[in-house]
């Protein structure tokens, strides 16, 4: 239900009404637990090695947090206060659920409902990956400082990437520790709350121009970008039963709307490859150049022709990983040629 604005007042300024505070009880938890689980989730059966049961709990005691958070960013632009803004490449932040019920105050009610249905809070608790967004001292100390800051209700927001990959997920084998990908997104992170409206262009590479305005001002401009699309997602930080929720903001890469599929066309026009005989436009196995490597090519949004070889990259395409590619499958192709009649063609 929304409030009645007056004559001077845009849409944009019309807030909701606030719906009344959610119960801490065990039935309320209970009921909440319940719907996101058969609702939101779509899931029936309850299995304990299931991820559904935590993030079903996660979105219950969120629902909780919001109306916190809510009221923490509210009473923070309505003192005009300023706000600590906290940037690190590490935030160690450790598994947030039960952190979250403790500051709440709402652990022992989240175990009896629980009980109910036999399960185990523990086992609960042991569903949740630690978020990968860190590997050391420097993003334990993050953590710590955005904890305290919210228990002495101190506004800060924190700022740092959200990270596909952890820095590695290390296990045990045949005695030697081998240290693996973290893909700690795998099955979702039911913390995070994407601000889409706050999304951010970042350019890489171009060059500038400079040009003349119509008022005869001289002007520079920005232009021939490899574009980037930041787009932060939100994470609770709840301070210690004192009703204050900071916030701590990742951003995470995407591509942008743009994608220009001409790029991937060869850069001969159709003109000059008609004129051209049937015979030389068969792919020749006495060729010199290297075929284009798929792996670096679809790697990237906006390709160019590299000098180096012929793979179709972009900035990234004279790196070693890219050259390594390129070199290894021309190795292959010329391997593969000399055992091929000189009258044969690739397909």
């Amino acid at each position: 239900m929304a409030a009645t604005p007056d004559d001077t007042t845009g849409i944009g300024d019309i807030e909701l009404l606030q719906a009344p505070k959610l119960p801490m009880t065990a039935d309320a938890i209970l009921k909440d637990f319940t719907h996101y689980f058969g609702r939101l989730l779509g899931r029936r059966t309850i299995r304990l090695n299931s991820p559904f049961l935590y993030q079903a709990l996660v979105f219950a005691a969120r629902d909780r947090l919001m109306e916190r958070w809510a009221e923490t960013r509210k009473a923070t632009e309505s003192a005009g206060k300023c706000r600590v803004a906290y940037m690190s490449l590490e935030f160690l932040m450790g598994r947030l659920l039960s952190n979250a019920l403790l500051n709440l105050g709402i652990e022992d009610e989240t175990a009896e409902a629980l009980s109910r249905l036999g399960i185990e809070l523990e086992d609960v608790y042991e569903r949740e990956h630690d978020a990968g967004l860190g590997n050391g001292g420097l993003g334990r100390l993050a953590a710590c400082f955005l904890d305290s800051c919210a228990t002495l209700a101190l506004p800060v927001i924190g700022y740092g990437i959200r990270y596909q990959y952890g820095m590695f997920h290390q296990r045990i084998e045949d005695g030697y520790q081998v240290e693996e990908a973290d893909a700690w997104l795998r099955e979702g992170f039911p913390w995070e709350i994407e601000r889409i409206e706050y999304a951010q262009t970042v350019h890489f590479g171009g060059r500038s121009v400079v040009y003349t305005d119509p008022t005869g001002h001289t002007r520079q401009e920005w232009i021939d970008t490899e574009d980037v699309l930041a787009i932060p997602f939100d994470i609770p930080i709840p301070g210690y039963k004192n009703g204050i929720v900071n916030t701590l903001r990742l951003w995470s890469a995407s591509a942008t709307d743009e994608f220009d599929l001409t790029e991937f066309k060869p850069r001969m026009s159709s003109t000059s490859q008609n004129s051209m005989p049937a015979a030389t436009r068969t792919r020749s196995p006495q060729r010199t150049r290297p075929r284009t490597s798929r792996w670096c090519c679809i790697r990237t949004r906006r390709p160019r022709m590299a000098r180096s070889c012929g793979c179709a990259s972009s900035i990234f395409s004279r790196r070693r990983a890219c050259r390594i590619s390129c070199v290894t499958e021309s190795r292959i192709t010329a391997r593969t040629s000399a055992n091929l009649p000189r009258n044969t063609a690739f397909n």
